[in-house]
């Protein structure tokens, strides 16, 4: 991968009703009968509720509903810096006060222990997470019988050393992190597996732009992660070497 300077652009998208749309009804099932109308009611940028300003006749099953597509709003930042890694979670345990304390592992066959792929200098053997970042967790069926995936705040952070021979690591540098009220149960000392689940986490920080023309927004929680605002890279990624 080609090395780059930290001057790219990064476009925000965000879908969002800034006007009160179009609603419509499909035609009703008796040739003779008139159509619904209503009016969409919009609060925080979403459509809340509809208003039946005409409920229709001849309708003999629900009608299909359609609400006008809503605008885009973007706004083109610059990006003075960006990081993130991902990995696995190789041990956990909690405190009677909730405390939470997760192992994080960087997997020997991961491209971001690759220079190759990564570029010369870039590549990392441990997470970069440090207090204050945001982290996700998935897959952490294994952990207990009530998940913790969800997104989390790192308190706490540092490197330690550990013989992970047990679980077919070996010795390595991991990283270990604590995080408020995990939810998974009281343990009494770190428990080490190859797989407790998977972690993932990224950061971008813009530079500076007038406040009177910066977009406001409020990122989704865990559960519509998928549908939150989209951050989109205006230029392709340079690389090299890739077979596929």
């Amino acid at each position: 991968m080609e090395q780059q300077s930290l001057s790219y652009n990064h476009k925000r998208w965000i879908w969002i009703f800034n006007f009160t749309p179009t609603v419509s009804f499909s035609l009703r099932d008796d040739i003779n009968g008139t159509r619904a109308t209503a009016t969409a009611n919009v609060v925080g940028g979403g459509v809340s509720t509809l208003t039946i300003t005409n409920p229709g006749t001849g309708y003999t099953q629900a009608p299909r509903v359609l609400i006008e597509v809503p605008t885009v709003r973007t706004e083109t930042l610059g990006v003075s810096t960006y990081m993130g890694d991902q990995g696995l979670i190789v041990g956990y345990a909690q405190s009677a006060g909730g405390l939470g304390t997760l192992e994080l592992y960087i997997p020997d066959s991961s491209d971001l222990r690759d220079e190759s792929v990564m570029g010369p200098g870039a590549a990392i053997t441990m997470s970069q997470l440090v207090i204050g970042d945001i982290f996700v967790v998935n897959n952490s069926n294994n952990i207990s019988t009530t998940t913790m995936d969800g997104i989390y705040q790192v308190s706490k952070a540092y490197n330690v050393t550990k013989d992970l021979s047990s679980v077919g690591i070996g010795t390595t540098t991991i990283k270990r992190v604590e995080v408020a009220a995990v939810g998974i149960g009281t343990t009494s000392t770190i428990n080490n597996d190859y797989f407790w689940g998977t972690y993932s986490w990224g950061k971008i920080e813009f530079k500076s732009r007038p406040s009177t023309t910066a977009l406001e927004f409020t990122p989704n929680p865990y559960s519509g992660l998928s549908t939150s605002v989209l951050v989109q890279r205006l230029r392709p990624l340079k690389f090299n070497g890739y077979t596929n």
